[in-house]
């Protein structure tokens, strides 16, 4: 708990380094030698170590960008990284874990939905979560679903619908035309 706590608080110290360096600019070679301690500070299972992303207003340790789309491009782009990880470490499961755990559930099924992976687990994602009752998974299953509807087009959507929609509720086929 120490070493996250401790990883937490020289990330937070670097991205205000790096993205006000004007006011809180450290002297060098002090951020080099923070940056190197952050890193074997980081916690091994990937979802203890990317939790942070998926928070409403995440500070990134390489600076946030001052322009809020150059920012949200940034988080998004580390979401994508973080949840590619996690997939590859554990699957599915790790990321439905990693949902639990965080404040952002939506944003990690987002991140998701834009790996080359999301076709491959698509189907059981939409089947399984989407209707699910409110939480972290139905939460994950949803930003899944807005990342491909805007990714794919709303035909993707309405191929859903048709393909799988005579086996799911009414609720999952709500949700999913809901994101129409």
């Amino acid at each position: 708990e120490e070493r996250s706590a401790l990883y937490d608080a020289l990330r937070s110290i670097l991205s205000l380094h790096r993205s006000f360096p004007d006011s809180w600019g450290l002297p060098h070679p002090i951020p080099y030698h923070l940056a190197r301690l952050m890193r074997k500070l980081a916690p091994e299972d990937p979802v203890e170590r990317f939790g942070w992303l998926f928070t409403s207003h995440p500070d990134l340790p390489e600076g946030n960008p001052r322009h809020p789309r150059d920012w949200e491009k940034a988080v998004r782009k580390a979401r994508r990284k973080a949840a590619d990880e996690v997939y590859r470490a554990g699957g599915l499961a790790s990321l439905l874990d990693m949902a639990a755990k965080v404040e952002m559930p939506y944003a990690l099924g987002y991140a998701l939905a834009h790996l080359k992976e999301a076709a491959q687990v698509e189907d059981e994602v939409l089947a399984r979560y989407l209707a699910g009752p409110e939480g972290a998974s139905a939460s994950f299953a949803l930003g899944f679903a807005q990342a491909r509807v805007e990714a794919m087009g709303p035909r993707w959507a309405l191929q859903k619908l048709q393909a799988l929609g005579p086996r799911w509720a009414p609720a999952q086929k709500a949700r999913l035309l809901v994101l129409l």
